[in-house]
């Protein structure tokens, strides 16, 4: 099984069996309709029925998932088989830039393990071991933990909202380029100076602005760049950081633009809900494939805002302590994906110290705790992190740096919509779309150690 690994045959062969792994998964997700806010964004939007209307506003907010829309529109009317292709499309495509950011991650650690100190085992006989070195096996476990990884992002369970939910291809699309814009990076950065390298970073940051517009939380890509950089490239050392001026230098304007035009605004009283106008019924009569249907006529309203500090149905302090259970339901979500709902009913905490009412009826995996104990559980991982990142610096152990890099990756993706921001839905399990990568690298990178601690044991018996 190894030698399968170690093929440069491995690489597509695993790529199409992801490919086709998807298309199986998501098969019958062709003729699902429009829901909830498919309708809104999407069925009631006049704008999506004329590409030069969307093209004009695709530097605003969401204008390029907007446009994407548009173009469904365009070739295919409302018939949501076309929407579901792309959408699936774009999954596929995340799926398969996973794999190559893990795979050249873990060949980036083990290319930069030399410059540390001397490798040693985390921890003595008996206790946890994770080490994990790319020279011990070559690039067969490299291809190994990115195939598996990338799998498991393709086909969880808790990507089906961002998949199947159409009007969630904002998160997927935005997923999509911030994947780009790290692959463009990690290039770049290993080009020596010259006009290669301007072409990748100048890429790096053309993706950043596309992921931005397609979806908002792309906002953090600056942050994943800076400590990527720090784990993998500059060796820890924070002055090999100015050869790489100018990419930071635009992503810094960039994101300096992006807090101004869209971000600011939410503190007072704006929404992220896309510009639409509200039309009769005989309007929403629409046509998917050989079904008609129609949609009841809405009367013109004005939108409250869904999310920023005009939010008044939660407010900032209860929304905060209210995300530290919802990242802790994402977790377990992670871990045992049942009772999946696209709508769920979360109580909100009131107190740090109080167990929030739960609603009668309210369906949830876990109890739901004083917020407290989920900000210890919280701190404890983010302290794990901290902790492996020092001890890989000092013992040369790859395996505790990648870990402790996907564990902040984790924070760093969920953090825009589990902060302080109030948002009307306190949980939405297409948020954690792109962040979940980080629990599955970490997953698959303690499984293959287990397994072969396990196949080492024997030796060790008859060594004896």
């Amino acid at each position: 099984m190894d030698r399968a690994f170690k093929s440069i045959w491995f690489t597509p062969a695993a790529l199409t069996l992801i490919v086709a792994a998807i298309f199986i998964t998501y098969s019958n997700t062709f003729y699902v309709p429009f829901q909830f806010d498919d309708l809104t964004s999407i069925v009631e939007n006049r704008e999506l029925r004329s590409l030069g209307s969307v093209a004009a506003r695709i530097h605003g907010p969401r204008g390029v998932s907007a446009f994407t829309f548009a173009l469904n529109y365009a070739f295919g009317g409302f018939n949501v088989t076309g929407y579901h292709a792309v959408n699936i499309l774009i999954h596929t495509l995340n799926a398969i830039a996973a794999y190559f950011l893990v795979f050249q991650t873990l060949k980036l650690v083990d290319e930069t393990t030399e410059d540390w100190p001397a490798q040693h085992h985390f921890g003595r006989r008996g206790s946890l071991d994770i080490t994990i070195s790319v020279n011990q096996s070559g690039a067969g476990r490299t291809r190994k933990i990115a195939f598996f990884a990338s799998l498991l992002f393709a086909l969880h369970p808790i990507q089906t909202q961002a998949v199947t939910y159409i009007v969630q291809r904002q998160e997927s699309l935005a997923s999509l380029f911030y994947l780009a814009a790290l692959l463009f990076f990690i290039a770049g950065a290993r080009r020596t100076a010259g006009a290669g390298r301007t072409a990748l970073y100048t890429c790096a940051a053309a993706s950043y602005a596309l992921a931005f517009h397609s979806k908002e939380m792309a906002f953090t890509l600056p942050a994943a760049v800076f400590l990527y950089d720090i784990y993998f490239i500059s060796k820890g050392r924070i002055k090999a950081l100015s050869g790489r001026w100018p990419l930071y230098l635009a992503l810094i304007i960039l994101m300096a633009i992006f807090l101004v035009r869209t971000v600011a605004p939410l503190i007072s009283t704006a929404a992220l809900e896309p510009q639409h106008n509200a039309v009769t019924a005989q309007d929403l009569s629409v046509e998917a494939g050989k079904t008609k249907y129609r949609i009841p006529g809405i009367t013109p309203l004005k939108k409250a805002p869904s999310a920023g500090f005009g939010v008044t149905n939660v407010s900032p302090k209860e929304y905060l302590l209210t995300q530290f259970n919802v990242i802790v339901y994402y977790l377990s979500l992670l871990v045992v994906p049942v009772n999946q709902n696209i709508e769920y009913d979360f109580p909100i905490s009131k107190d740090l110290f109080s167990s929030p009412a739960k609603n009668p009826g309210a369906i949830l995996n876990i109890p739901i705790l004083p917020p407290i104990v989920s900000l210890v559980i919280l701190s404890a991982i983010i302290m794990i992190a901290v902790f492996l990142f020092f001890r890989s610096a000092k013992k040369s152990n790859p395996a505790m740096r990648t870990i402790s890099f996907f564990i902040l990756w984790f924070f760093i993706l969920i953090s825009p919509t589990s902060s302080v921001m109030p948002i009307n839905d306190v949980i939405f399990e297409h948020r954690v779309y792109l962040a979940s990568l980080g629990v599955f690298v970490i997953f698959v990178i303690l499984i293959v150690r287990f397994f072969e601690r396990l196949a080492a044991k024997p030796e060790k018996i008859g060594g004896a």
